[in-house]
């Protein structure tokens, strides 16, 4: 290849690139995933870290934790011999999942034994 040609090759590449590049911010005509994919290579649209929630304190030592899950251990199987003998119906799963859940998000601790 003698070097006009090339030069010509080269100038070709680099007009079709700089097209490429403005791809990116004409989306008048450009559907709503790209406009979003635009978004994303363009490094927009990702969480920032400042968004982090903070962690909880831990509290408590090994032996506490540890007693913690026996206790719980023991409830799971008193439920599972509940379950054995007591049908439940889906709604009573239902209302003790919100009951929980309630709890939870109020910050309550957990109930202690097979029911509140």
């Amino acid at each position: 290849m003698n070097r006009g040609t090339g030069m010509t090759v080269v100038g070709i590449a680099l007009a079709l690139s700089s097209g490429c590049a403005d791809l990116m911010s004409a989306s008048a005509v450009a559907p709503e995933w790209f406009q979003a994919k635009a978004i994303e290579v363009k490094g927009e649209g990702y969480p920032s870290l400042r968004d982090i929630p903070a962690t909880r304190a831990v509290s408590g030592d090994r032996a506490q934790w540890e007693s913690e899950g026996t206790a719980l251990k023991d409830q799971a199987a008193v439920v599972e011999l509940q379950a054995e003998f007591e049908p439940v119906s889906e709604e009573d799963i239902r209302a003790r999942a919100a009951q929980l859940r309630a709890m939870t998000e109020r910050g309550a601790p957990p109930p202690k034994g097979d029911r509140p």
